[in-house]
């Protein structure tokens, strides 16, 4: 089977239960199932939206349904993209908003004890200035340095964002 955008060809294997693969070289592996009067094309992505698991057409002849599997691998991709730059843009503002919060605190900790040094663990924790501050992707900020002074802060996340704050 080729993919008509690309030229990439690749097998389309069909069983008789009606489920079918398709592999493409550089590409999501293409798996569903053909019931009834429709083809349901199963997403492989990782973590799809609830609404991306499955995408249903009415079964058609071969080639129909080969064009309906492609574009559904393209708009599924366009997706997963528009999905990860808002994902981005979430993590972006949660860090940021943390960031800031240690930036008060800091600054209110200074103020109240006439002192240029704090910890992580002075700040944040039950009856501190945070009581708790949740990481949006896997990030630390106990290795900040907090004290009075340090004018940026940069944390990276565990999928690799680097975020940075001036103080």
């Amino acid at each position: 089977m080729t993919l008509r955008n690309t030229g990439a060809k690749g097998p389309l294997t069909l069983a008789k239960d009606g489920t079918f693969t398709w592999k493409i070289p550089d590409q999501p592996v293409a798996t569903g199932k053909l019931t009834g009067d429709s083809l349901l094309l199963k997403n492989d992505q990782p973590n799809p939206p609830k609404w991306l698991q499955f995408l249903e057409f009415k079964k058609a002849d071969k080639a129909t349904a080969s064009e309906v599997i492609e574009l559904a691998l393209q708009q599924q991709t366009a997706a997963i993209s528009a999905f990860a730059k808002v994902r981005e843009s979430n993590v972006r503002a949660v860090v940021l908003n943390n960031l800031r919060q240690l930036a008060a605190a800091a600054d209110q900790h200074f103020l109240e004890y006439g002192t240029t040094k704090v910890t992580y663990d002075q700040l944040v924790g039950p009856e501190k200035y945070i009581a708790k501050l949740s990481a949006a992707d896997g990030e630390d900020y106990s290795k900040l340095d907090l004290n009075q002074g340090s004018e940026e802060w940069r944390i990276v996340t565990a999928s690799g964002l680097t975020i940075t704050y001036s103080r």
